[in-house]
């Protein structure tokens, strides 16, 4: 079928549910229900049980057909009843439709559902990450397999895994990001060394598959390194060690304000340097350190 598109729908709005009604036999679970959603609004439904909110969801995403009204998600309707209420006036004879909850998924709106099934041996980065197939532009043949040669639909996951496999790593630091960053470079494969002015930190960076060095050798570590992320919030890297590092370097500062990287000193220096502070490292450190570790590879890769 056709899309229904509306020449003059506000760009802004990405939901709009229109006089929306829906009616099992004689009970009307939901009785002519009309907003509007724009953009980066975020909105609650509340209600005590039985009015109708889990219907809405569901009206929304497909899962059940309108009775009456129309569902408009980016200026397409995705759904409409028998009757359509437009400027107070019953339009009747309506064709009604609704479209099937994987093409709404496909237009970027999805949902869960109350009874949810977590792995719960994953991180919730990992869960959440269960639903980004609906984006992906690849097959269950390309995921199960890997391949050096060929088109680039096969061979793309070759390339992304060897992108930090055997890259070599600094990470300074060895605070809650710093530890969940090593981890997640040495299991993909990545040569990383931690750089700390602690014995036991160091100890336990060696336990997890890592060389260690102490922060006062900094300088002597940073050679020869690809990546390096800068996790104490002080100065650590002015020009002096920055001059150490060589041209092939990404410099990545994860720390809070004043910052453990000059910057504009690496940028002197020719170097490619960054910050990106914010990252929810104290309250879910494994998750910044999958998010991180995701965004290198793509930056690599570009």
């Amino acid at each position: 079928m056709t899309d229904i598109t509306f020449r003059n729908h506000d760009p802004d709005v990405m939901l709009e549910l229109w006089h929306v009604t829906k009616r099992f036999g004689g009970l009307t679970a939901v009785g002519d229900v009309s907003f509007k959603i724009k953009k980066g609004e975020i909105y609650a439904l509340i209600g005590p049980n039985g009015a109708g909110k889990t219907t809405i969801f569901n009206l929304i995403t497909g899962v059940y057909a309108l009775t009456e009204g129309r569902v408009i998600f980016n200026g397409t309707v995705i759904g409409q009843g028998e009757d359509i209420i437009k400027d107070d006036m019953r339009e009747t004879e309506v064709k009604p439709f609704q479209k099937k909850p994987y093409d709404i998924m496909s237009r970027g709106m999805a949902r869960t559902f109350q009874n949810i099934r977590l792995f719960k041996s994953e991180t919730v980065y990992n869960n959440v990450l269960t639903a980004c197939h609906a984006g992906a532009d690849y097959n269950i043949f390309q995921s199960l397999w890997r391949f050096k040669v060929g088109p680039k639909w096969l061979t793309k996951y070759y390339w992304q895994e060897k992108a930090l496999r055997d890259c070599d790593c600094l990470v300074i630091g060895w605070g809650r990001i710093g530890r969940a960053l090593t981890e997640m470079l040495v299991a993909l494969g990545a040569r990383a060394t931690v750089a700390s002015r602690a014995e036991r930190s160091r100890r336990q960076a060696q336990e997890r598959g890592a060389q260690a060095v102490e922060t006062a050798a900094l300088s002597g570590a940073l050679s020869g390194k690809r990546l390096v992320f800068s996790t104490p919030p002080f100065p650590v890297l002015q020009e002096a060690e920055l001059a150490r590092a060589g041209r092939e370097a990404c410099i990545i500062d994860l720390a809070s304000p004043p910052y453990g990287v000059d910057v504009e000193a690496a940028h002197r220096l020719g170097l490619r340097a960054w910050r990106e502070p914010g990252l929810p490292g104290r309250y879910c450190p494994e998750s910044a350190a999958l998010a991180i570790a995701a965004a290198f590879v793509g930056y690599i890769l570009s």
